[in-house]
């Protein structure tokens, strides 16, 4: 097999790909020119902002998935009570 494989990306770049992203970036800085910032002081809106409605969301199985918890809370905390007994 004369070639590696091109399926497996790795983490990392190879030495001669990191090469050339430092040129490109180099190269790219070069080309731009600095640009002056102004800044302007910000004034607030006049009109209030309106407020969101909150909406009530709606988990249907979420009954269903408090139970479960309860459950598995009350078979490791009975067994957590029972380890204790024993192993004292």
């Amino acid at each position: 097999m004369p070639h590696k494989s091109q399926h497996v990306k790795g983490k990392h770049l190879s030495r001669r790909k990191r090469s050339k992203e430092k040129q490109r970036v180099s190269s790219v800085a070069t080309r731009q020119q600095p640009i002056a910032e102004t800044r302007e002081p910000v004034s607030r809106p006049s009109a209030p902002t309106p407020v969101a409605k909150r909406v009530a969301i709606q988990y249907p199985h979420m009954a269903k998935e408090l139970w479960t918890i309860g459950i598995l809370a009350v078979i490791m905390l009975v067994t957590l009570v029972v380890l204790a007994l024993v192993l004292s």
